[in-house]
C-alpha cells in the first residue's frame, strides 16, 4: 500500500480511539472522564455528554471521507472526498488551536499532539501526487485517442486509479482476469462483492481496490456471445460506457480495461476491440473527466488488434 492508505488508516485508528474515550465520557465512566481532562464524571452535564456524542459521531464521518479519498473503503465517497478532506484540514488546524489555548495542562499535553498527528495524516492523504499514478498524465485539449493507450501485461500490477473487471454476473470471482483480480485483491474484495448483490449483464458496480496498486475495481458484466443477433454489440458498448461513469462518478482519473466478454463467453475478439475502442474514443471527445484510458491485454494478439484500431482513429 501507498503512503496515501497508511495515513488514512492511522487517521481511522485514532479517530477510533478518540471517538471511544467520547463515548465512555458520555456514558459517564471514569476513565473516559479522565482521558477527557476531567476529574470525574460528574463534571460533565448533559449538554456536554450530548456534545461529547455528536464529536464521536464526527469522528466516525471524517475517519469514513478520509478512508474513500485514500481508496482504502467507501468508494462512492471519493468525489466528494475531494474537498471534503480540505474541510477536515481545516477543522484540524482550529482544533489544534483551540487545544494549544486551553487552560488545561493535562488537555494541551494529551490532545494536542493527537490533533497535530490526524492533521498531518489527513494532509498526506488529501494531497495530490502523494501516491504515485498514471492520473498524473494532465488531460489536454488533445484528441480522444491521445488519452488511450494499450499494454500487455497483469492488469493486477497496474498503477491506475480503478482497473475493471470482467466479471460474471454474481460479481464473486471466476476463473481468467476476474479470479486474478480477486486474488490480488485479497479476501475483503469478495467481502465487498457479497454485499452488492451480483450485477446484471451491460451494468457495472464500483468497489475498493484493496491489496491491488489502483484506488478501485469496477465490476462489469460482459455478454455472452450467441451469434451477434441477440444485443451483445449494445450490452458490450454499456458495460464500458457504465465502468467509465462509474469512474468519474469515483473520481478516478486514469482506468484500465481488460479484454471483455473474449475470453470463455466467446466474443469474436476483432469485433469486442472495435466496441470497446470507439465506444471510449466516443465518450473521450465529450468528457474530459478521465485523462488515461488503458486497454490492458494479456497477450500480444489482443494487443495488436488495439493498436490497429487506435491507429485507426489518428
Amino acid at each position: 500500500m501507498g503512503i496515501r492508505r497508511w495515513a488514512a488508516i492511522g487517521f481511522a485508528a485514532i479517530a477510533g480511539v478518540v471517538a471511544t474515550f467520547q463515548i465512555a465520557l458520555a456514558l459517564g465512566a471514569p476513565w473516559g472522564s479522565y482521558a477527557m481532562g476531567g476529574a470525574f464524571p460528574g463534571q460533565y452535564p448533559p449538554a456536554m455528554r450530548a456534545a461529547a456524542i455528536a464529536q464521536a459521531v464526527l469522528l466516525g464521518l471524517m475517519a469514513g471521507v478520509v478512508l474513500s479519498r485514500a481508496g482504502v473503503a467507501l468508494p462512492r465517497w471519493s468525489r466528494a472526498s475531494r474537498w471534503l478532506i480540505w474541510v477536515i484540514v481545516a477543522y484540524g488546524v482550529v482544533g489544534l488551536v483551540l487545544n494549544l489555548i486551553t487552560p488545561s495542562a493535562g488537555e494541551r499535553m494529551i490532545w494536542a499532539p493527537v490533533t497535530f498527528l490526524m492533521l498531518v495524516l489527513s494532509v498526506v492523504v488529501g494531497l495530490p501526487g502523494s501516491e504515485p499514478s498514471m492520473s498524473s498524465v494532465p488531460a489536454d485539449a488533445g484528441s480522444a485517442a491521445r488519452r488511450m493507450h494499450v499494454v500487455t501485461g497483469d492488469i493486477t500490477r497496474l498503477t491506475v486509479d480503478a482497473i475493471v473487471n470482467a466479471a460474471n454476473k454474481s460479481l464473486l470471482g471466476g476463473g481468467g482476469v476476474d479470479g486474478a483480480i480477486h486474488r490480488a485483491a485479497g479476501p475483503r474484495l469478495l467481502q465487498e462483492c457479497r454485499r452488492l448483490g451480483g450485477c446484471p449483464t451491460g451494468e457495472a458496480r464500483i468497489t475498493g481496490g484493496y491489496d491491488l496498486p489502483a484506488r478501485f475495481v469496477i465490476h462489469t458484466v460482459g455478454p455472452v456471445y450467441h451469434g451477434g443477433a441477440a444485443g451483445e454489440a449494445h450490452l458490450l458498448r454499456s458495460c464500458y460506457e457504465a465502468s467509465l461513469r462509474l469512474a468519474v462518478e469515483a473520481g478516478a482519473r486514469s482506468v484500465a480495461f481488460p479484454c471483455i466478454s473474449t475470453g470463455v463467453y466467446g466474443y469474436p475478439k476483432h469485433q469486442a476491440c472495435a466496441i470497446a475502442v470507439s465506444t471510449v474514443d466516443e465518450w473521450l471527445r465529450s468528457n474530459t473527466d478521465i485523462d488515461s484510458v488503458i486497454f490492458c491485454c494479456f497477450d500480444t494478439e489482443n494487443a495488436a488488434l488495439y493498436e490497429r484500431q487506435l491507429e485507426g482513429l489518428e
